[in-house]
């Protein structure tokens, strides 16, 4: 089985900068897509 790995690395941002960024991400672990 293979496994896509997607690393995001977000250096000197503000947590809600961030946090605001990763907002796709976030979505894709709300519909079980990914996982943090």
């Amino acid at each position: 089985m293979q496994h896509n790995v997607i690393l995001v690395l977000l250096d000197g941002l503000n947590y809600q900068v961030a946090h605001h960024a990763m907002g796709h991400l976030h979505a894709y672990v709300e519909a079980d897509r990914a996982a943090l």
